[in-house]
């Protein structure tokens, strides 16, 4: 590293502070940093570790555009361009220079793993070698990989540096930075508390060109990589990080040297003690031989009766009890918070959390509704005590640490931080500027599902179902559905029909229709026992219900959802007039497309505008206004490309309508470049097997049979089943739609044999997937009576055409309706 380039950095830094007023204490307050980082920074011993870190020291400064341009390029002289490491550095790090110097030769040829007992250091180990050594890395990457979630939620943000895979599903997302890992060489990433071989297995490929840093606890994890093991700090590094922690000066008095000497005998070399010990010097101006008599009295019982605290180092059980203790006498506000964020994931708990939430119940941590400065004071006395680490938005406990905490904690602070979670866990995910968020809070809800006997029961059962709502948008169905479970299993009163609604939906989403069908049918009778239903679960039930072809049942679902509805639902609208647009009430569905676009247009939601827009082009198609049908799309398209970009999927369904309106006006040069345009988007997105890829390829194969372009219509056609099938099973009613569609080509081309196959096909997963009077089903016998009329079987044409019309008058539908195989809609089926 470049100390001149450093230097250049701490003396602008100190320049500008001293021109602003603030002291370092100050200064670091505003921050959210510990103090002796912003000396750190002045005095070049490295820099901040991010572009944001540096433009919020400008910030709070009040530096002007062009100071903060220069502070800015001082700052990053040094720095990767992909840097991702969530911890600031570690003033105090002593010693383990042998150490760091051999894990350095080592992961020049290999991956390495720290290993070693807990408070041992691994951790502060791998993030000294991080800054140490990054400018040897083309990027460098901390993931916190304790669990899949955690993980998960690191790579993500990972994602978020790299910009790859943004808006898609996880998976997709996922698999864009592995992608990225394959084709860079030259990255380190860290892997923090490793506790499975198979939550990793991942990056050991032979096909990564970078190198992998592991820590764990766990001495016999079976991973290639060469093992360095971590022992305790010897006396000297033990007595030097006590010194400098402390703010001690060589030459020491005797006295002072000796006192130094005993303590470190006390501390079996464990870093984490060792911190917590000066803290408690530094926060209660003890002296060290008063300290050092408070130690010893606590370490002879524990010492006596080895049973209490023995899954911990008795050095650690003895200065944390010491330094809670002296928590709970100096600032009791403080002591509640750590008994509170004990039950979250250790790694990264974020300040908004409690600087947002309100719901602390009857617990003294209610005071931070009004007095939001608290939690500065909270968050910088648990620092002093080396009871927490801060690194900015977030602050993190050291996992010995809370399970400690953990023992003197109680179902009360469990209670609040569900009740947290709850609170600020979205609920409307329409906006994707919430998805980060979502993503910072998984990884504590999965934490909280594995406790027993978990209180607040009803608020978790609601912040379960908010969490597999966000998990089923991002593509996540196992997990989501493995969460609604859990809540149908913990629930009381008015959450049972919501659970059996979020149930039914996961089962929709995965082509699973049988299933959805029991699902609903469970939700219909305890729908009529609650009477406190929300709103917008209604319109979701209803919005299921039209899907499953309950028509009459789901206009009286969105009917009892508007009438329950504090104010209009666009959402709801929109998806009650589709059902009237499935039903040919074209009149009814553009009334209320029309309202839901008002209402969107007001609020300015211009990301969901796009829905109703695209829907009401759909009445306009059927109603063969081809010219107000291209101007809605044109509209849609622009907002769409706007929001997203014009390489989004989000914009595929639009080109796939708009196609549709050419295709309607006879300008098929124009059709055929929306939907390939569309299938490429697909494509890079989403690969060449996903099942949305059937859309695109349906819509070029319909187009080339109106152009009778026969064979290519075919190929496409069967491209489309394939990946639909391997995605979502042969019993796909979606798959049905598109042997139909085959089929009618086939009948168009006089292959009546062929077509009446295909035809069956489809009657066999309709049988299987759909309720008898569904109106796919409907449609299936209009086609079949069509064909039987051509084969001179007039007879079983007659009977289908009667049954038909009987299925379309239960149903009331319009008779327009049974003719055409009508473009689905979109539909708001989770807001």
């Amino acid at each position: 590293m470049n100390a001149s380039l450093f230097d250049f950095f701490g003396n602008r830094l100190k320049a500008y502070r001293q021109r602003s007023g603030l002291t370092q204490r100050q200064l670091a307050a505003e921050l959210g940093v510990h103090r002796n980082t912003i000396g750190a920074w002045e005095r070049g011993e490295y820099l901040p570790e991010t572009k944001g870190m540096v433009l919020e020291l400008a910030r709070h400064l009040h530096l002007n555009e062009q100071e903060a341009r220069s502070l800015l390029q001082a700052g990053l002289t040094a720095l990767s361009p992909y840097w991702f490491v969530p911890y600031q550095r570690n003033v105090f790090f002593t010693g383990r220079d042998s150490l760091l110097q051999q894990l350095h030769e080592n992961l020049r040829t290999h991956a390495c793993l720290l290993c070693g007992m807990g408070g041992i250091g691994k951790t502060q180990l791998a993030l000294e070698y991080a800054y140490r050594f990054f400018s040897e890395y083309t990027a460098l990457f901390w993931l916190q990989a304790e669990s899949e979630e955690s993980l998960r939620a690191s790579l993500l943000s990972v994602a978020e540096l790299l910009d790859v895979g943004e808006n898609q599903a996880q998976e997709a997302i996922l698999d864009a930075v592995f992608n990225w890992l394959q084709v860079h060489p030259g990255w380190l990433l860290i892997l923090d508390n490793v506790e499975d071989r198979t939550t990793v297995e991942r990056f050991f490929s032979p096909d990564y060109h970078g190198t992998l840093l592991l820590t764990t606890r766990y001495q016999q994890l079976a991973l290639p990589a060469t093992r360095v093991q971590v022992e305790e700090l010897t006396a000297e590094e033990s007595f030097d990080f006590l010194r400098q922690r402390l703010g001690l000066k060589e030459p020491l008095p005797v006295s002072l040297h000796a006192d130094i000497q005993a303590l470190v005998r006390l501390m079996d070399g464990l870093p984490l003690a060792l911190d917590q010990a000066a803290g408690y010097i530094s926060e209660a101006h003890c002296s060290l031989r008063s300290y050092l008599y408070l130690l010893r009295t606590r370490l002879i019982p524990l010492l006596q009766d080895r049973s209490e605290g023995s899954s911990y180092p008795y050095s650690l059980v003895s200065t944390f009890e010491l330094a809670f203790e002296k928590l709970q006498q100096r600032d009791p506000l403080a002591a509640d918070f750590l008994l509170c964020c004990c039950w979250l994931v250790p790694d990264t708990i974020p300040v908004r959390l409690f600087r947002e939430g309100t719901a602390y119940g009857r617990t003294s941590l209610r005071r931070f509704v009004d007095d939001a400065s608290r939690i500065e004071s909270v968050l910088e006395t648990l620092e002093a005590y080396s009871l927490i680490r801060r690194n900015g938005s977030t602050f993190s406990i050291h996992r010995l640490v809370q399970a400690i905490v953990r023992t003197r904690s109680s179902a009360e602070w469990l209670a609040c931080a569900v009740r947290l979670l709850e609170e600020l866990f979205p609920r409307a995910l329409s906006k994707q500027a919430s998805w980060s968020w979502c993503d910072t809070l998984v990884p504590h809800v999965f934490q909280l599902t594995a406790q027993p006997n978990l209180p607040e029961k009803t608020v978790f059962a609601s912040l379960l179902l908010k969490c597999a709502h966000y998990l089923a948008r991002r593509v996540r169905f196992e997990q989501a559905e493995a969460l609604v479970q859990r809540a149908l299993q913990i629930q009381q009163g008015g959450v049972t029909a919501i659970s059996y609604t979020a149930l039914a939906v996961l089962r929709w989403q995965r082509g699973r229709y049988t299933e959805a069908a029991q699902m609903v049918q469970q939700g219909l009778a305890a729908f009529q026992e609650e009477n406190t239903v929300p709103a917008e679960e209604l319109g979701v039930f209803a919005a299921l219900l039209d899907g499953l072809g309950h028509m009459r049942e789901a206009e009286a679902f969105y009917r009892r959802a508007l009438a329950a509805s504090p104010a209009e639902s666009p959402a709801l609208l929109n998806n009650f007039a589709l059902h009237y647009y499935r039903r040919g009430r074209y009149d009814d569905a553009e009334r209320l497309y029309r309202r839901a676009i008002r209402l969107y247009g007001r609020a300015r939601q211009e990301t969901d505008l796009v829905a109703p827009l695209n829907n009401l082009a759909l009445v306009r198609i059927q109603q063969k206004a081809y010219s107000k049908a291209e101007m809605l799309l044109k509209h849609a398209l622009h907002l769409r490309e706007r929001l997203f970009g014009p390489d989004h999927p989000a914009i595929s369904r639009v080109l796939k309508n708009l196609a549709r309106c050419y295709q309607g006006q006879g300008r098929y040069t124009e059709a055929e470049e929306a939907l390939l345009r569309a299938l490429r988007v697909y494509e890079r997105h989403y690969g060449p097997e996903h099942p949305e890829l059937s859309r695109p390829l349906s819509g070029l194969a319909q187009l080339y049979v109106q152009q009778e372009r026969y064979s290519e219509a075919e190929a496409f056609y069967e491209r489309a089943q394939v990946v639909r099938q391997r995605a979502l099973g042969s019993q796909d009613p979606a798959l049905a739609e598109l042997l139909i569609q085959q089929g009618q080509a086939l009948v168009q081309q006089g292959r009546y044999s062929e077509a009446e196959t295909l035809y069956e096909r489809a009657q066999a997963i309709q049988q299987h997937a759909l309720r008898p009077e569904h109106p796919d089903v409907m449609r299936l016998s209009v086609c079949f009576a069509y064909l039987y009329r051509l084969q001179g079987r007039q007879q079983e044409a007659t009977a289908l055409y009667e049954r038909a019309q009987r299925i379309a008058s239960r149903l009331e539908l319009t008779s327009v309706d049974i003719y055409q195989l009508q473009e689905p809609g979109e539909l708001f089926l989770q807001e």
